[in-house]
């Protein structure tokens, strides 16, 4: 187990290493070095503002995810264990860091395991639906930018998820691992837990609005960070590219998210003619500011609850 979670983490590392060097050799840095030069950095202020505004939508989400079935967090521990479990993500490169912390610090205010695995399975996915629902927005006007072929594959692809989200996956569940799941209890409370949410429009609406709310923060980050240095586009033609650039940004195969994104970046904010260049710099800075932003309040609730110290313990166990 141990060998198996160095060898992701190496195999993430490679792949960061690669994308970046492909990219750093084919970069003109004094065309950095002038844009760099010209930025103006007060603008890194408003994009933070929007940063902390897309951590409070997902740490609300979590708050409404947990409490579900009655109040077992105040709003303050679900920022608190959001911010630890992004943190993590920076610190402890692995696909399940930041969920194992997440889910660890849930489970302290009285949640069972399994209910808080089933919260961080449907938080990721109302992430990815989030992003996809904006994707398909607009669709159209991407249209304009992209090859016919490549447009029809993100189309199929976003069509793909939704269909194996929404259809395919209530009725094998119906059609074939109900008995199954029901007859060990403890999986069975879980996805009783799982059928909760999704019969209860209200709240999925609210899970949805709150969903959007932290992408358009993130999003208008991205606009003020591009705005500062120098790039001629509006902010339709960025939303245009942005939320087919942050689901490839989120594939887990990379070192804490570096390389992918830079190179999701620079291919789609190339679509709407942002040289290559100010797209890595725009990546570089978003990648950075995500850091900054929880990096001061997350890494004192890390220590303090020793949470840390326990997943490094869980890494560090010998395989038997």
């Amino acid at each position: 187990m141990l060998r198996s979670a160095y060898l992701k983490t190496f195999l993430k590392a490679a792949i960061s290493l690669t994308v970046v060097a492909l990219l750093v050799i084919r970069l003109d840095f004094q065309v950095i070095g002038d844009v760099f030069r010209h930025m103006h950095m007060a603008v890194w202020g408003v994009a933070l503002f929007f940063m902390i505004c897309q951590i409070l939508a997902l740490a609300t989400r979590w708050f409404l995810f947990v409490n579900l079935d009655g109040e077992k967090i105040s709003y303050t521990s679900s920022l608190q264990i959001t911010l630890a479990s992004l943190l993590a993500n920076f610190l402890l490169i692995t696909s399940i860091s930041g969920v194992f912390v997440r889910v660890a610090l849930t489970v302290q205010h009285g949640m069972s395991f399994l209910k808080c695995v089933c919260a961080a399975v449907a938080d990721r996915l109302m992430t990815l639906f989030a992003l996809v629902v904006l994707a398909a927005v607009f669709m159209p006007l991407l249209a304009q930018y992209m090859d016919e072929k490549l447009y029809n594959m993100i189309g199929l692809t976003m069509a793909l998820f939704v269909f194996l989200l929404f259809v395919f996956a209530p009725l094998f569940f119906q059609g074939v691992l109900r008995s199954f799941v029901l007859s060990n209890r403890k999986v069975a409370a879980s996805l009783h837990y799982m059928r909760r949410l999704s019969c209860n429009p209200v709240f999925l609406l609210k899970i949805v609005a709150v969903s959007l709310v932290a992408q358009m923060s993130y999003f208008m980050a991205i606009h003020f960070i591009a705005v500062s240095t120098g790039a001629e586009f509006s902010f339709i033609d960025l939303l245009t590219v942005l939320p087919v650039i942050t689901l490839i940004a989120s594939l887990p195969i990379s070192f804490g998210g570096w390389g992918v994104r830079e190179g999701a970046f620079v291919y789609g904010l190339g679509l709407i003619g942002v040289p290559m260049e100010i797209a890595f710099l725009i990546s570089v800075q978003i990648g950075l500011l995500s850091i900054f932003s929880t990096f001061l309040a997350g890494l004192p609730i890390l220590l303090k609850n020793g949470v840390m110290q326990s997943l490094i313990r869980q890494r560090t166990l010998p395989a038997h």
